[in-house]
């Protein structure tokens, strides 16, 4: 855990407007999964919205920091939940304190409701998952404003399910070379 606060929020909230920002520590998250304990689902994230815990009605369901919650939050989670102590008080912030404070990439592995197994995430962070990819075109912010009128490709995963206009498009290695002119079609233009 290297966040100074965390947000929580949960479906038995009226909305993302009324997330609650607190300190990250277990105390705090105790009480906050606590206090949401039978909300279908409950979700704590960094301020900058990168999640870091689920919990559904009650039970810790994804937390990709292992450490953490091996060795802070369990310990205090599980004794709360058995009765062996008191909820603790919920601390929070106000979001204009939380929000002020630079936020850092997490240490662990927030990619993972997105399907990213921990390997694969650790490899994107050192750089060596991008290095098993050969690029194949890179738009700067700069060369699209210079092609007034084209717009970069949607990227399609492998199943072929649309994945956002993009900048930077990696495919793997071995890609033909028909590829390339595709990747920035004039708006309006058919691709034949």
């Amino acid at each position: 855990m290297n966040q100074k606060y965390l947000q929580g929020i949960s479906s038995d909230m009226d909305g993302i407007e009324d997330a609650v920002f607190f300190e990250a520590t277990p105390e705090n998250t105790t009480a906050f999964l606590m206090q949401h304990q039978w909300a279908a689902i409950s979700a704590i994230g960094t301020v900058d919205d990168r999640s870091f815990l689920t919990e559904r009605t009650g039970l810790i369901d994804v937390c990709p920091d292992q450490e953490f919650l091996a060795q802070k939050l369990l310990p205090v989670y599980a004794g709360v939940q058995m009765g062996h102590a008191p909820i603790p008080p919920l601390k929070t912030v106000s979001r204009e304190i939380a929000l002020a404070e630079k936020c850092p990439l997490p240490d662990w592995n927030y990619l993972r409701w997105n399907g990213y197994s921990d390997e694969k995430y650790q490899a994107l962070r050192s750089g060596k998952g991008l290095l098993e990819h050969q690029q194949v075109c890179l738009i700067g912010t700069a060369g699209l404003r210079r092609m007034r009128g084209y717009v970069p490709a949607d990227p399609v995963d492998q199943a072929g399910r649309n994945q956002g206009t993009c900048l930077a498009v990696y495919q793997p290695v071995g890609v033909r070379e028909e590829v390339l002119p595709a990747l920035a079609q004039p708006q309006g233009a058919d691709s034949t």
